[in-house]
């Protein structure tokens, strides 16, 4: 899981932050710093190739502000 700046900049990409879910497929992103954000999960690569992932989903954080965002994997389309 991951969460960028948005828009990243060579500025702002020290805010960029990754974590793993637990086993119950809940996660957090303690201190991050108030502002826009994209949050993508992405699973392990599949044996066939490729990283099923979600789609992007934008936040916004005010000081001291907690969000939940639910995100669901999408399997990649075969090529």
């Amino acid at each position: 899981m991951r969460v960028t700046p948005d828009p990243e900049t060579p500025y702002n990409n020290i805010r960029r932050s990754n974590t793993r879910t637990d086993q119950t497929g809940h996660y957090s992103f303690p201190g991050l710093a108030p502002g826009r954000y994209q949050v993508i999960v992405r699973s392990p690569t599949l044996a066939e190739g490729g990283h099923p992932k979600s789609e992007p989903q934008t936040v916004t954080l005010s000081e001291h502000d907690k969000k939940t965002l639910d995100l669901t994997i999408v399997k990649p389309e075969p090529e």
